[in-house]
């Protein structure tokens, strides 16, 4: 498996905080965060594994592993983009999460990660 970080796999992430399905002021505090996987490369891939840390402020961290994502493990074809939304929450008002996707090229069989840009969740109030 190829470690190294592959640039023509983008991935985005914009977070969510849940207002209605948040227990305030103490939590848990829940958050939605949508990404988007476009796929630059000339051949089609297809997401087999995520790798997922996940920081707590009292928690401290956590590791999350297992096949794809949502229950899938998308093929994503050349100039194509996998996009799905999924939930996460904290008992403090902060986290924040990065990892890693694994995928495997289609053309040659040859897995490789790609990094998943750390992101935060924030209570908004926090924020003003």
């Amino acid at each position: 498996m190829t470690e190294k970080e592959i640039y023509e796999v983008e991935i985005s992430v914009k977070t969510t905080f849940l207002l209605e399905e948040s227990l305030l002021p103490e939590g848990p505090f829940r958050f939605k965060y949508d990404v988007v996987v476009q796929n630059h490369l000339p051949y089609s891939i297809q997401l087999l594994r995520r790798q997922w840390f996940v920081e707590h402020l009292l928690l401290g961290a956590a590791e999350i592993e297992g096949e794809g994502v949502i229950g899938l493990q998308p093929e994503i074809l050349p100039d194509g983009k996998f996009t799905y939304s999924s939930f996460t929450e904290f008992f403090m008002p902060y986290g924040k999460m990065t990892g890693y996707y694994t995928f495997k090229n289609l053309f040659n069989e040859e897995l490789f990660k790609v990094k998943i840009p750390e992101f935060t969740m924030v209570y908004p109030i926090l924020l003003n």
